[in-house]
C-alpha cells in the first residue's frame, strides 16, 4: 500500500514538470541579432498599466524606437513588471510574452512588435504608384509609409515604389506629398511572397498661410519746422 502512495505521488509530480517546460514560451530571436541599444540595463516598476504604456516607458528607459501596429497588438492589455538593473531585451520579452508578441527587426534594422502567431519567415512586397489627380502626372519624391511601423518608401522620377521583406499582414497606408491632400488608405495586405499593388492619386491641397495686410504711409511724414535767420552786413562780418 505503501509503495503504491508513493508511485501515485511522484506521479503527479513528473506530470506536472514536463507540461509546464513544453508551455515556456520560445524566443524568436538570438541574442546576436539583438540591436546594441536594447542590450542596455534598465529597471521599470510598472503596476497594472496598459501594455502601450509600458513599451513607452521601456523606449524611453533605453532611448529606443519600438514600432508597432496598434491594430495588431493588444495596446490596452494591462500589464505590471518590476525588473532591476536587467538588459532591455529581456524586459521587453517578458511583458511581450505577456501579451502573446514578440520582438522583430527589419531589414532596415528597425525594432518591430508584432503578433507572436506570424511567422518571420513570411515576406511580402508592396509595389505602386501615386500620381495627381488633377493632371495623372507622377508626383515626384511622395512619401509612402505603412502606420505603425517607421517603414516607408519615397517614390521615384516615374512616381512608383517598392517596400520589400514586409511581415505578412494588415496595414493602413499613408500617402503624402507637399502640397497635397493626404490619403489614408486602410486594409492593405500583405502575403507570403506575394506582391501587393497599390496604386493612388492625390488630390491638391494648396497651403493656405495666415492673411497679411498691407496698408499705406507706412513711413511717417516730417513736419516741415520753422526756422530763423540773421542777416549781417559786410562790415560786421
Amino acid at each position: 500500500m505503501r509503495q503504491k502512495f508513493v508511485t501515485l505521488f511522484i506521479f503527479p509530480m513528473a506530470f506536472l514538470i514536463l507540461t509546464s517546460q513544453s508551455s515556456l514560451p520560445q524566443e524568436k530571436m538570438d541574442d546576436s541579432d539583438i540591436p546594441d541599444i536594447l542590450l542596455q540595463k534598465i529597471s521599470i516598476s510598472l503596476n497594472n498599466v496598459m501594455f502601450e504604456t509600458a513599451l513607452d516607458s521601456i523606449a524611453g528607459k533605453c532611448n529606443a524606437q519600438l514600432n508597432f501596429n496598434r491594430n495588431r497588438i493588444p495596446v490596452e492589455q494591462v500589464i505590471s513588471v518590476d525588473m532591476k538593473n536587467a538588459r532591455a531585451v529581456d524586459v521587453l520579452r517578458y511583458v511581450l510574452n505577456i501579451t502573446n508578441t514578440e520582438l522583430r527587426v527589419s531589414s532596415g534594422n528597425q525594432i518591430l512588435i508584432v503578433p507572436a502567431n506570424i511567422d518571420k519567415n513570411l515576406k511580402g512586397r508592396i509595389y505602386g504608384t501615386v500620381i495627381s489627380s488633377e493632371n495623372h502626372r507622377p508626383l515626384i519624391g511622395a512619401n509612402v509609409l505603412l502606420d505603425g511601423f517607421l517603414l516607408g518608401a519615397a517614390t521615384d522620377t516615374s512616381g512608383k515604389f517598392t517596400m520589400d521583406n514586409l511581415p505578412v499582414g494588415n496595414y493602413t497606408a499613408r500617402v503624402s506629398y507637399i502640397g497635397y491632400k493626404t490619403n489614408f488608405i486602410p486594409d492593405v495586405i500583405v502575403k507570403s511572397d506575394r506582391i501587393t499593388f497599390l496604386n493612388t492619386e492625390l488630390k491638391n491641397a494648396p497651403i493656405l498661410g495666415k492673411q497679411v495686410v498691407i496698408e499705406g504711409d507706412f513711413f511717417s511724414h516730417l513736419k516741415v519746422q520753422p526756422t530763423s535767420s540773421t542777416n549781417y552786413s559786410a562790415e560786421e562780418i
